[in-house]
């Protein structure tokens, strides 16, 4: 699978891989108002990545995940 990823000079939008699964996590914790479920468990989320390549991304400014 050919790995998509944008970059300029302040931010980097890359797929999500599971590897960044638990910064992802700890930003989704602190949404306001946003639901989680089993379905976002690291075991579900792997799943859904798998079936669905090239479909999910992060957004980091420098080493910091922002979206």
């Amino acid at each position: 699978m050919k790995s998509t990823s944008v970059h300029d000079s302040r931010f980097a939008i890359r797929e999500f891989e599971m590897k960044d699964y638990d910064v992802v996590f700890s930003l989704w914790r602190s949404v306001r108002d946003l639901s989680l479920s089993e379905s976002d468990s690291p075991e579900n989320v792997e799943r859904y990545l798998l079936r669905n390549p090239g479909l999910s991304f992060t957004a980091w400014h420098g080493d910091r995940l922002v979206g």
